[in-house]
C-alpha cells in the first residue's frame, strides 16, 4: 500500500519548497515566524511547538497563504 501524498509545492519563508509532501508531514523551523504559501490540495496546520506538538495556530487552506509570527513547524492533513 503506498502513502498518500498532497498534490501541489508547499513553500516556506519564500524559500523552502516541498513538493508534493506526504500527508502526515512535518516540517519544523528553529525561530518563531514562518510565511506560509500552501498551493498543494490539503490543509497544512501550523503550530506553536517543535515536531507539530503544542497549540494550534492556525490552518492554512490549500490555495491560500498566510502568516504565521508565532508558527514553528507545520503538518500536513491529509
Amino acid at each position: 500500500m503506498s502513502a498518500q501524498a498532497a498534490t501541489g509545492t508547499l513553500t516556506v519563508n519564500g524559500g523552502e519548497k516541498f513538493i508534493n509532501p506526504h500527508d502526515g508531514a512535518c516540517f519544523s523551523w528553529p525561530k518563531k515566524g514562518l510565511d506560509i504559501k500552501n498551493q498543494t490540495n490539503r490543509e497544512v496546520v501550523v503550530y506553536r511547538g517543535t515536531n507539530c506538538t503544542g497549540t494550534v495556530g492556525q490552518v492554512v487552506p490549500p490555495g491560500k497563504s498566510a502568516k504565521a509570527p508565532r508558527g514553528v513547524s507545520v503538518k500536513i492533513q491529509g
